[in-house]
């Protein structure tokens, strides 16, 4: 069973550092989803 984690970004939205601290986890093996509340057409790139 693989472990969901769900990654909140910072007040700017998802960033480069959200996106490779995400990588790193998935690296790991860990599922991460990264929504970014901040954008309004597509807020699960």
């Amino acid at each position: 069973m693989k472990t969901t984690t769900l990654a909140l970004h910072e007040i700017y939205g998802v960033n480069a550092h959200s996106k490779d601290y995400c990588e790193a986890l998935r690296d790991e093996g860990f599922q991460v989803e990264a929504i970014d509340f901040l954008q309004r057409d597509h807020p699960f790139r």
